[in-house]
C-alpha cells in the first residue's frame, strides 16, 4: 500500500479520532518511558491483562506551516472503554488518535514506513 495514500485515509478519518487522557502509571521497579508508546503499552497490558493495546495513529495539524502528520502511537483501553496515554509527553499539545484498522501485523508495517507529512488540502 502506498503510504502517502493510506496516510490520506487515516486524516480523512480524523473526525472519527479521539483525544486520550493522560495517566502516570507505573507497575514495581518500572515507569513508562518517553517516546516508547508501542513498548509501554506492552508491558502495561501484559501486567494488566484486562487492559486492550490498541494500535492507531495521532494526527497533528501543522495547518499554519501547510501539513498534517500521522504518527504511529498505541494506548491503552481500560474496562470501561477511556483511551489512556500512558506515555510520558515532553509536549503539551494534544492530538487526536484514530485507531488502525487491521492487523497488528499491518500496524507493524505502516509504524516501519511512517511518520508521513501531508499537504494540507
Amino acid at each position: 500500500m502506498e503510504l502517502v495514500e493510506y496516510a490520506k485515509r487515516v486524516i480523512a478519518r480524523r473526525s472519527e479520532g479521539v483525544v486520550a487522557v493522560n495517566r502516570a502509571v507505573s507497575l514495581p521497579d518500572w515507569t513508562p518511558q518517553m517516546n516508547q508508546c508501542h513498548d509501554n503499552v506492552r508491558k502495561w497490558v501484559s501486567a494488566m491483562p484486562q487492559h486492550k493495546h490498541v494500535f492507531g495513529y495521532l494526527i497533528c495539524d501543522y495547518l499554519p506551516i501547510g501539513h498534517w502528520v500521522v504518527r504511529p502511537h498505541s494506548l491503552v483501553e481500560f474496562e470501561d472503554g477511556t483511551l489512556v496515554d500512558i506515555t510520558p509527553r515532553p509536549i503539551p499539545w494534544q492530538y487526536p488518535f484514530v485507531r488502525h484498522l487491521g492487523s497488528e501485523e499491518e500496524f507493524a508495517e505502516m509504524e516501519v514506513a511512517m511518520e508521513i507529512r501531508v499537504p494540507c488540502s
